[in-house]
């Protein structure tokens, strides 16, 4: 019972942590995480645009998934796809865990920086919430 009572614990914060910033959630045109990368529908899917002065990664879920996903960490285009001051678009059919009748999506990103020991980390996480 003990073990049952902990593994519920854990998962209750696990979910609590993955809400998105509740300043950043939004109506249902479009969405910003101050006002550095923008997230708005677009016909079958959502664009994202990067307004800050370096690239960003990012994932797009639908928030209410019990999916994990990882921040990735490689500064290459396969995890900092989205450039300075681009857009892209994002099908619905690629958002993790996004099923017909989902009500919004849940964008994250960050930045990818140096460590200092010859690797590279997380910098900046921010959520996007869009009311579809």
């Amino acid at each position: 019972m003990r073990a049952q009572t902990l593994s519920l614990i854990g998962l209750v914060l696990a979910l609590a942590a993955c809400q998105p910033d509740p300043a950043s959630v939004a109506g249902p045109e479009a969405a910003t995480a101050g006002a550095q990368v923008t997230v708005s529908r677009a016909d079958g899917g959502l664009r994202l645009t990067n307004a800050t002065d370096r690239p960003v990664a990012f994932n797009v879920r639908n928030p209410d998934w019990l999916g994990l996903l990882a921040a990735c960490t490689d500064p290459g285009p396969s995890c900092a796809r989205l450039a300075p001051g681009a857009s892209v678009f994002v099908p619905f059919s690629e958002v993790a865990g996004f099923a017909p009748g989902a009500r919004q999506v849940a964008v994250t990103w960050w930045h990818v920086v140096a460590d200092g020991a010859g690797g590279y980390r997380v910098e900046e996480f921010h959520d996007v919430a869009l009311t579809l």
